[in-house]
């Protein structure tokens, strides 16, 4: 619900500040979506870990922002750097496609 009532808030922002004939979406909108999206990932999290990352790039975001929470609060550096690595690896194959 959070989600789609963020995505409705940024339509909305987008359609104030820029109208319909504006085809870039400004900061203030995708930051509304950004919040939605963390929101729903949070959403399924369970024991300080996302049970069920809704996608592969979310999901890896996800942990590794988790990971480097950890890491701030006394961690070790081994507690998002694989999933940074994994999500760089993913970009790099994406842009090979």
């Amino acid at each position: 619900m959070l989600a789609t009532f963020s995505l409705l808030a940024a339509t909305f922002v987008d359609i104030l500040d820029e109208g319909w004939e504006e085809n870039q979406l400004d900061f203030p909108p995708i930051m509304l979506l950004a919040f939605g999206i963390g929101a729903l990932n949070t959403s399924f999290v369970k024991d300080g870990e996302v049970s069920v990352p809704l996608s592969y790039v979310t999901g890896t975001l996800v942990k590794m922002g988790q990971g480097i929470e950890r890491h701030i609060a006394g961690g070790n550096l081994s507690d998002w750097l694989g999933y940074f690595l994994l999500f760089q690896r993913s970009q790099q194959q994406q842009q090979r496609t």
